[in-house]
This record gives C-alpha cells, sequence and structure tokens, in this order.
C-alpha cells in the first residue's frame, strides 16, 4: 500500500581500510575511535512496479577526538603538542531496489538495492600547533545493501538493513579510504 515512501533511521557503522604501521600510539588510538560508531540515514522512493523501487540515500557521520604528537628537533629537545580533529563523512546516492514478499500475506519483504552516489569528505585538525588544517574532497561511491521489512499497521512497516558502501577520496596525494559497512534500523512510512 503506497507508492511512495519514506524511511528515517540510526545505525552503527565500521569503516574498512587498513591502518598504516608507522603511527604514534596516540594517533593509531585516535584513528581507531574514527572508524566505528552510530550513523543516521534517511531514505525515500517511489515504487516502479509491486516489486521494484527507486530511492533516494542520505547519510551523516560525525566522529571527532584528540591526539598527542611529538616533534624531536635535530641535534636534541622535542616538543609535544595535543591536535583536536573532527571528521565528517556524508553520502547522497541513487538506487534502484527490489523486494519479494516472505509469504503470501505480503506483510513481510526482504529486499535489495544497488546505486551510485557521492562522498562528500571534510577533516579538520587544530591545536597550538599553529594554523588550523582543514581538509574537504568529493568522489563518486557505490552502495549495495539488503535487508527485512516488516508490516506494523497501514502505511507503517518496520525495517532493518545492513549496507556497505565503497568509495575512497584524495587528500593530499593520500588515498583515504571511505568504504564502510553500516546496519540501521527503522520505520517505514508507505504513502
Amino acid at each position: 500500500s503506497g507508492s511512495v515512501f519514506v524511511k528515517p533511521a540510526l545505525g552503527g557503522f565500521f569503516k574498512l581500510g587498513s591502518i598504516d604501521d608507522n603511527l604514534s600510539p596516540s594517533l593509531e588510538d585516535h584513528i581507531r575511535k574514527l572508524r566505528r560508531g552510530f550513523i543516521w540515514t534517511l531514505d525515500g522512493g517511489v515504487m516502479i512496479s509491486k516489486s521494484d523501487y527507486i530511492g533516494a540515500t542520505f547519510s551523516r557521520i560525525n566522529k571527532s577526538g584528540s591526539f598527542s604528537n611529538t616533534i624531536f628537533f635535530p641535534g636534541g629537545g622535542s616538543n609535544s603538542f595535543s591536535i583536536d580533529n573532527s571528521e565528517t563523512i556524508q553520502y547522497i546516492g541513487l538506487h534502484y531496489g527490489n523486494m519479494q514478499s516472505l509469504g503470501p500475506k505480503r506483510n513481510a519483504f526482504w529486499h535489495t538495492r544497488a546505486g551510485l552516489g557521492l562522498f562528500n569528505y571534510e577533516s579538520n585538525f587544530s591545536g597550538n600547533f599553529g594554523q588550523d588544517l582543514n581538509y574537504k574532497e568529493s568522489n563518486f561511491g557505490f552502495q549495495l545493501g539488503t535487508g527485512v521489512e516488516v508490516r506494523l499497521g497501514s502505511g507503517i512497516n518496520w525495517v532493518a538493513d545492513i549496507d556497505l558502501l565503497t568509495g575512497n577520496v584524495k587528500v593530499e596525494n593520500e588515498k583515504e579510504n571511505l568504504s564502510q559497512i553500516r546496519t540501521s534500523t527503522g520505520l517505514l512510512f508507505r504513502f
């Protein structure tokens, strides 16, 4: 029932990719904390047949923390300072999806989706080391997902999803892997 749908959801994410072996313990710990956390998403779309749909998705990750760094000077001496870092990853995309009923009453469905989108990445560094650093980059990404949808009432369904988002951006000639696995749950409203 209803050809248009909206789905707000909350969940968790885990960034894929390796961590550089040559990092200080403080920086490595900070990067590990940036790799996982909570995520919120907003999906919407329109049914184009009884089982097929075209949708759009928006998700945003905000993480922040701090780490310490030490500079050693030639001839001896050093200077230690704390660096605050915030990271934002947004994904905006379009996808095609298909849903299959899990029973004759059509109260539960299994769905799959795939699509293309755009990653927007921003990372800010500040502290007592002088000039603040700010990096903003964008690049295309890909989404592949699956999940279940269970009818709760007229026009309201509960949804649980798992998605793989792949993509990267270049920050100062270094590749920043934005690929992530995310799980989410929310309510889907059909109109």
